[in-house]
């Protein structure tokens, strides 16, 4: 005969699988709902962009949302004189170089890929498997840009950062890299008055 305590061990655990159930069973719709709904936006979005009409590339998942879709959109509603080369041998949306003068212009850094070390007062930059600093990661790029262009093209480079991941940040000059705030919200404007498009 099953003990007490077993039969109300086995209880709160049919109970327990049977709530996650119900939970599941009500929420899975929603979350469906929202994915839909974001799908089709970011499809339609996608659709009515600068990026699109130019290039005809094919949708994929969330591509509106990408930093050189993004870019690409602000570059051309800010009508500036960038240079874009689309490196098809990457598969993520967009991917590809920005190019003014002898300038590579880095687009997708964020907090999720770049941070300031404030004990060691350097930048540094996530890479697959650990963090690196920030100008070798750059000097990289560079050499990789000009390799893909077949050129000796880009000799620095301007990071467009969100504007806040700079507040309190001392500044720190480098021979290669500038910095250039702007704001997400408003990226066509921010570029516009970026310092290197009045040089």
């Amino acid at each position: 005969m099953m003990s007490m305590k077993l039969f109300f061990k086995k209880f709160g655990e049919a109970l327990f699988t049977f709530f996650i159930a119900v939970l599941f069973i009500i929420f899975s719709p929603i979350i469906l709902i929202l994915f839909l709904i974001k799908t089709v936006s970011d499809y339609f979005k996608y659709k009515k962009s600068r990026y699109y009409r130019d290039t005809h590339e094919k949708y994929t998942w969330m591509c509106a949302s990408s930093e050189y879709v993004v870019f690409y959109n602000a570059v051309k509603a800010a009508e500036l004189p960038v240079e874009y080369y689309r490196n098809n041998q990457i598969k993520e949306a967009g991917y590809g170089y920005f190019v003014y003068k002898d300038t590579l212009l880095i687009c997708d850094y964020d907090s999720d890929s770049v941070y300031f070390d404030k004990e060691r007062e350097e930048w540094f930059a996530y890479d697959a498997k650990d963090c690196v600093l920030l100008e070798s990661e750059i000097k990289k790029e560079i050499e990789a840009v000009n390799e893909f262009l077949g050129e000796n093209r880009c000799s620095k480079a301007v990071i467009f950062i969100e504007s806040s991941m700079l507040e309190g940040v001392p500044e720190k000059h480098y021979e290669l890299i500038e910095f250039s705030p702007v704001s997400e919200r408003d990226l066509a404007s921010a570029l516009k008055k970026s310092a290197l498009f009045s040089k």
